[in-house]
């Protein structure tokens, strides 16, 4: 026999459980993770040596702040107009002064697209950063350990941005006396 307290006990546990089995994700924090786990497939492949990039949730804001200003219209540069590195300096404020960063950018436009599919954007957005030399050399870079990455629609939604951040702890250097 079944105690009354039990049953109580158990019963929101039952009623609860598929609610939370059918969260739903945004297509953009979907995209967000297929493409860090293809870079991280990526860096696997092309650089076994190296660890997995480390995701890191102030580095997703940061990378998610930065996909949603260009979607908003700020420059698609790594750079704003007065010079800086927005995402550079974000980074020192929010998460580490010091340190190896990076950024990775990249902009999809198609208008004839009527739904955003987040498994195409993520493999075509992962697979021209690898055939970029210059993207390839943050993703397979040693001196990066940690990673956030952002995605953001343009109000239109036919303009799609995504950012990848990199963080590397840095690297002191002894002093050589003769």
């Amino acid at each position: 026999m079944v105690s009354r307290r039990t049953l109580i006990l158990t019963t929101p546990v039952f009623f609860l459980a598929p609610r939370l089995a059918v969260a739903e994700v945004s297509p953009e924090r979907m995209a967000e993770r297929l493409i860090a786990e293809a870079v991280n497939a990526g860096r696997a492949r092309m650089a076994p040596d190296l660890p997995p990039l480390a995701g890191e949730a102030v580095l997703d804001a940061i990378a998610r702040e930065r996909s949603a200003a260009m979607a908003a219209g700020a420059p698609f540069d790594h750079q704003d107009a007065d010079g800086g590195y927005p995402a550079i300096q974000k980074m020192r404020t929010r998460y580490a002064q010091y340190g190896a960063m990076g950024e990775n950018i990249a902009m999809d436009f198609e208008p004839s697209r009527n739904q955003f599919d987040p498994r195409y954007y993520a493999t075509r957005m992962v697979d021209e950063w690898f055939k970029s030399e210059a993207h390839r050399e943050n993703i397979l870079s040693p001196a990066f350990t940690r990673c956030g990455t952002g995605v953001a629609r343009s109000p239109g939604r036919t303009t799609v941005y995504a950012t990848q951040v990199f963080w590397g702890p840095p690297v002191f250097r002894r002093s050589q006396r003769g």
